[in-house]
């Protein structure tokens, strides 16, 4: 019966952590929460990422609120080829909030520049770019 207990609290507690979210060096990047019911408006196009330059020109992606991971990982919503080894499996991460791209430099050894400057969170205005590997990349709102 004790067993039993244990087990229930941990995974209780498991649950409780992975409710958390994880946020940047503010409120203003943090990733966004999604209210229940809430889940059609969320997926609203607003803006796009635009490979301009590289291996992938003309390669885009649609922008919500929703998380789009960018990487060379085949499940990536925007995927670049690594083809100088700048692009990891799982690069970075980017959404929508108040009409501004949010980005999350995730990989470890490589680098997501913003506007020519190394970046591991970044708010991105319309027309601004973001190079990963050999790849540069525009945000346009819709």
């Amino acid at each position: 019966m004790v067993g039993l207990a244990v087990v229930g609290f941990a995974v209780l507690r498991r649950r409780r952590r992975r409710s958390l979210i994880v946020g940047g060096p503010g409120g203003d990047i943090s990733l966004p929460r999604r209210p229940l019911g809430a889940q059609d408006a969320s997926r609203a196009v607003v803006g796009r990422l635009t490979v301009m330059a590289g291996p992938q020109a003309g390669t885009s992606v649609s922008l919500t609120s929703v998380p789009v991971h960018i990487g060379s990982y085949p499940a990536c919503e925007l995927r670049l080829q690594p083809v100088d080894g700048g692009v990891a499996s799982y690069h970075a991460r980017a959404w929508l909030k108040n009409e501004r791209l949010m980005v999350h430099h995730l990989a470890v050894g490589k680098a997501t520049f913003v506007e020519d400057t190394s970046r591991e969170w970044a708010v991105l205005e319309a027309n601004d770019t973001l190079r990963i590997g050999a790849h540069v990349l525009v945000f346009t709102l819709d």
